[in-house]
């Protein structure tokens, strides 16, 4: 596991609410098991990941959104590009694809896209996760991904920006119902 990234893990458990922006791929939290398996083929250059433990933690924190009781309330914002970058051949992306039109039924989950025609974005630097605490004097806390370790920010600073910059993506980003349409369309045409 990457360092850093267990205290995204201990944080979600913990959170009232994560949101997330990201551009590249589906986040983790709601990859299917073939989708992870070729996201991690494809970025373990070195050939060290176990793959079955990566992918069971992927399951592991999926629990926490579609739990009976008390499930973690997630907004996903995704580029697109998500969309339309096939990550592991056509069949593996049709049922990502699916698995997000399903996830974003439940009452908890609220998955947006941007669309390409929504043009620059105070975002286009990269992925980031901002998670906000049941405390309401807690601001929260931003993790960033990179290839090899996590960035933990949580200066108020830091954190006010991002949840700004996440506000704003928000608005430019289709409803929910658009999103779905689009990932719908997206997994048809496959």
């Amino acid at each position: 596991m990457k360092p850093k990234f267990d205290l995204l893990i201990a944080a979600e458990s913990g959170a009232r609410v994560v949101n997330g922006w990201h551009c590249q791929i589906v986040p983790g939290i709601l990859q299917t098991d073939a989708y992870a398996r070729a996201v991690i083929d494809a970025t373990d250059v070195e050939g060290i990941v176990d793959a079955d433990e990566r992918i069971e933690i992927r399951r592991t924190r999926q629990e926490l959104i579609i739990r009976q009781e008390d499930p973690l309330a997630l907004q996903v914002i995704l580029d697109e590009a998500v969309l339309r970058h096939h990550v592991g051949g056509p069949e593996t992306m049709r049922n990502q694809l699916e698995h997000l039109g399903e996830l974003s039924r439940l009452p908890n989950v609220k998955i947006q896209v941007l669309p390409y025609a929504a043009g620059a974005h105070p975002a286009l630097t990269g992925d980031f996760v901002l998670l906000v605490f049941r405390a309401s004097d807690d601001l929260g806390m931003v993790y960033l991904e990179t290839a090899t370790t996590g960035l933990v920010l949580q200066s108020e600073r830091e954190v006010r920006r991002y949840s700004r910059t996440y506000g704003t993506l928000q608005a430019m980003a289709l409803s929910p119902t658009e999103s779905a349409a689009l990932i719908a369309s997206a997994a048809k045409d496959l």
